[in-house]
């Protein structure tokens, strides 16, 4: 891992953050009570600027960003009209009762 300088030396700012989110991540487990919430506030930030920044190319998903995208593309971003998994299972079902 980095240091903090290291890591803005390189230019990079989502270097930059992910060492500055991996030293406040530490500073806050090791902190005294009365500084606990402002390093708190700072990691937030720190977290939030990261999540803001585009996707890197390339890089390899999580197990748990592969399921979000799989359940996404099956459950939620249906063009506007379009039958959802769900609906459509109801309409095959109810249309199996109405022949039956």
């Amino acid at each position: 891992m980095p240091t903090n300088a290291e890591a803005a030396a390189t230019g990079e700012l989502r270097n930059a953050l992910e060492a500055l989110r991996d030293t406040l991540a530490g500073d806050l487990d090791s902190c005294e009570s009365n500084v606990r919430a402002q390093i708190a506030s700072q990691y937030r930030q720190v977290l939030a600027d990261i999540a803001a920044l585009p996707p890197v190319e390339g890089a390899v998903k999580s197990k748990r960003d592969e399921l979000k995208e799989r359940r996404e593309r099956n459950h939620g971003t249906a063009p506007a009209g379009a039958p959802t998994p769900a609906a459509a299972s109801a309409a095959v079902s109810s249309r199996r009762k109405r022949g039956a």
